[in-house]
C-alpha cells in the first residue's frame, strides 16, 4: 500500500518534466521563426503560439492571411529594355519603374484621403498622407530618383473617381500596401509620344465603406490586384493634333468636355483653367486595374 504514494509521485514528476520540454521547444520555434523570417507566415505562427502559450491573453488581432498567389504579369521587360536605352541613353528604367511604382501608391492614397475628407472622416492634415505613404516618401535613395510627373488625363481619372464615391456617400481605403513586381508590358512610338506600359502586381487591404459600414472587399483579408500604368514621354508636341494617338486625348476636370485643341488654356464649354503638357518629360498619363 505504501508504494502507490511514491508511484504517484513519480507520474507527477514525470508529466510535469514533459510539460516543460514541450513549452520549451515551442518556445524555441517561435524565437526561430522570429529570427528566420519577417514573413506574414511567421508573423501568424508567432503570434497563435503565443495566444497558445498565455492561455489566449494576448490581446493581439492576427491579420488572415492572403487567400491567393500574387498576380502574374506580363513581363516583357528583356524584350523592349534594349528599344527604350537606343531611344533614351541616360533613362535610369530601374527607377523610372520605381518612380511609377510610388506614384501609384500616391494615387491609391490620395482616393482614400480624398474620399475620406470630403466626407468629413479625416482632417486635412491627414489628407493623402498615411504612415506606408511616408515610409515610401522618406525611404533613402542611392541615387536622385527618376522624376515623374502626370498628365491632365492623370488628374481628371482621380478627381472623377474621388467625386464619384463622395457622390454616393463613400470612402474608399486602402491600407499596407506592398508591390510584388513590376515589369514593361509594351513600348510604342507614335504620334510625336514614346509610351511605356508598365504592369505591376500589388496586394493591400482594399474596402469601401458607406455610411461606416463596410459594403465591399474586407478590412482583414489581403487582396491580390494587378495594375497597368501608361507612362507619356510627347517628344513632338506638333504631331499630337494629328489624331493618330488618343494617349493624350484630355478633356476638361471640370465639366468633362473634349479639349479640342493642347495650346488650349481654358475649356471652350466651361471656361475653365487647363494645364498645359510639358514636352521632354516623362509623365503618368493613366493607372487602371487590370
Amino acid at each position: 500500500m505504501s508504494a502507490i504514494p511514491g508511484v504517484v509521485i513519480v507520474a507527477v514528476v514525470v508529466g510535469g518534466a514533459i510539460l516543460l520540454t514541450i513549452s520549451l521547444t515551442v518556445r524555441a520555434v517561435v524565437q526561430s521563426v522570429r529570427r528566420s523570417s519577417n514573413s506574414l507566415a511567421g508573423k501568424l505562427i508567432s503570434s497563435l503560439t503565443e495566444d497558445v502559450l498565455s492561455g489566449g491573453k494576448s490581446g493581439e488581432s492576427i491579420l488572415l492571411a492572403p487567400s491567393q498567389e500574387a498576380r502574374s504579369i506580363s513581363d516583357m521587360t528583356a524584350v523592349y529594355a534594349r528599344a527604350i536605352a537606343a531611344d533614351f541613353p541616360d533613362l535610369n528604367l530601374k527607377q523610372l519603374i520605381s518612380s511609377a511604382e510610388s506614384k501609384l501608391c500616391s494615387a491609391l492614397y490620395a482616393i482614400q484621403a480624398g474620399s475620406a475628407e470630403a466626407l468629413g472622416t479625416l482632417g486635412p492634415a491627414s489628407f493623402g498622407m498615411s504612415e506606408d505613404a511616408k515610409s515610401i516618401s522618406e525611404e533613402p535613395q542611392a541615387e536622385a530618383p527618376v522624376l515623374l510627373g502626370v498628365t491632365p488625363v492623370y488628374a481628371a481619372l482621380l478627381r472623377r473617381r474621388i467625386d464619384a464615391l463622395t457622390s454616393e456617400e463613400k470612402m474608399e481605403a486602402f491600407e499596407r500596401i506592398h508591390i510584388h513586381r513590376s515589369g514593361i508590358n509594351k513600348y510604342e512610338k507614335k504620334a510625336g509620344t514614346c509610351q511605356i506600359t508598365l504592369q505591376t502586381a500589388i496586394e493591400y487591404l482594399h474596402y469601401i465603406k458607406q455610411n461606416g459600414v463596410v459594403v465591399e472587399g474586407s478590412q482583414q483579408t489581403l487582396e491580390q490586384a494587378r495594375y497597368n500604368l501608361l507612362l507619356l514621354y510627347v517628344q513632338d508636341v506638333t504631331k499630337l493634333a494629328s489624331g493618330q494617338t488618343t494617349a493624350i486625348g484630355m478633356n476638361c476636370p471640370n465639366c468633362g468636355a473634349p479639349v479640342k485643341a493642347l495650346g488650349n488654356r481654358t475649356c471652350d464649354f466651361c471656361g475653365s483653367s487647363l494645364m498645359g503638357i510639358d514636352i521632354r518629360v516623362w509623365r503618368m498619363d493613366q493607372f487602371a486595374e487590370s
